[in-house]
């Protein structure tokens, strides 16, 4: 039981909860539907709440979409290694009710239950990934917010984004007004700041959190074990962003009735080339359309092949592997206008972009250096399926990245790895 003097939550038999407010009584259930349904109807009373309540200066929660993942995971095992006094109470709110992580030894909570909500409210420090509806439930800039984000971008989001949902609009000038920032170089300072209307002084280059896996040695062959990928002479990830396929929201309109989107293709000719050149092709689509794209994988017999192996969010949150902990197993990365590219970099292995589609990418969602795209964008371009094959043979001969050092330092400050070290070091001063 929780105690205050407004507000008393009383569990009981499992998932039911009684919520007394200034002597009212709600009864409900914590459901993922009923308990989001009631959050949104009572965020007025939440907003009030987190004005009154006290902060608790040792809490730090952890959120990340999707549960779990990314740099936000990563930098919570950080931070439960250092054993640090000044964020000593650390808990992680699921968004998902149904999700769990068998790594996760201390508290965990759904977001969407009391118990979430109250420590939430309650915590002095919020360290988080991306822009979740959490933040609609903390309005005061009596907590501090660190985003690690989700990767560095290319294409325009933030307020760079015409067609951004004014209540996602709202939850950007919350973050501009509490968040600390982490970049990987001082052109992404630059871009953050713009992208969020950020004080600068907020944001700090100390590299990315979820490359610095990329360093670490030692999970190589557990990777391929459990994907399947021994026995290649080369591995290709195949990791584009949304686009088409069952996306919520769709930027651009392609070809979605071929693997690569392109109007020129054979999957018998590509299926050929990567067996006669003992070439594994992972494919990892984006969660934002995850379904549909597996259903297309599905319809057209790509799951049945020795050399596809298909990857999902949730196999990588099952197997406890980051994301980016597959590029220390692969040769080549494919993708388009994802933010995936910039973290493949720090590899210093090739990169080839689709760019069939640019011209509709950029009338669509656009870009954040829509004259300049090539400084985002280290690596080769490929605009049609004879010049894709062409291209993967070069790169997969040398296995040698196919950009510049000089183009490398535009997006990167520090090649080492220790980003979470110095991520640290600025919380422990603010």
């Amino acid at each position: 039981m929780m105690k205050n003097s407004l507000f008393n939550c009383v569990i009981k038999s499992g998932n039911k909860h009684i919520l007394t407010v200034l002597g009212m009584k709600i009864e409900f259930y914590t459901s993922a539907k009923s308990s989001k349904w009631f959050y949104k109807r009572a965020r007025l009373l939440l907003k009030i709440l987190d004005k009154l309540l006290p902060k608790d200066k040792y809490k730090v929660i952890f959120d990340s979409y999707p549960d779990f993942a990314d740099s936000a995971y990563l930098f919570y095992e950080f931070l439960k290694e250092k054993k640090q006094d000044k964020f000593k109470k650390i808990i992680w709110l699921k968004e998902e009710i149904e999700s769990s992580h068998s790594k996760i030894n201390d508290k965990i909570y759904p977001l969407y239950s009391i118990k979430g909500i109250w420590n939430l409210i309650t915590a002095k420090y919020i360290i988080h990934d991306h822009c979740n509806e959490f933040l609609d439930f903390i309005t005061s800039d009596r907590h501090v917010l660190f985003n690690l984000w989700h990767g560095s971008p290319i294409k325009a989001i933030g307020m760079m984004d015409d067609d951004v949902l004014p209540k996602t609009r709202r939850r950007y000038n919350y973050m501009a007004k509490h968040s600390y920032w982490f970049v990987s170089s001082d052109i992404y300072k630059v871009i953050i700041s713009s992208m969020l209307q950020i004080d600068p002084k907020k944001i700090y280059v100390t590299g990315i959190v979820r490359t610095d896996v990329i360093f670490k040695e030692g999970k190589e062959e557990y990777i391929k074990n459990v994907f399947g990928l021994n026995g290649f002479d080369s591995i290709v990830l195949y990791a584009p962003t949304y686009k088409t396929r069952g996306a919520k929201k769709i930027d651009v309109k392609v070809n979605a009735d071929t693997l690569f989107c392109f109007d020129k293709y054979n999957d018998d000719d590509f299926i050929k080339y990567l067996k006669g050149n003992n070439i594994c092709l992972i494919i990892k689509p984006h969660p934002f359309e995850e379904a549909g794209f597996i259903k297309f994988l599905n319809d057209n017999n790509y799951t049945n092949l020795e050399n596809v192996k298909i990857i999902t969010t949730n196999d990588l949150t099952e197997k406890a592997i980051n994301l980016n902990e597959l590029f220390r197993v692969t040769d080549l990365i494919i993708s388009d206008f994802s933010s995936i590219t910039i973290d493949y970099a720090i590899s210093k292995k090739p990169i080839l972009y689709l760019t069939h589609y640019l011209q509709n990418y950029r009338d669509g969602r656009g870009f954040i250096l829509p004259d300049n795209l090539k400084i985002l964008m280290p690596g080769e371009t490929v605009n049609n399926y004879e010049e894709l094959i062409n291209k993967m043979a070069i790169c997969l001969k040398t296995k040698e990245q196919n950009y510049t050092d000089e183009e490398l330092k535009f997006i990167y400050k520090y090649l080492d790895g220790k980003s979470c070290e110095r991520i640290f070091e600025v919380m422990k001063e603010l």
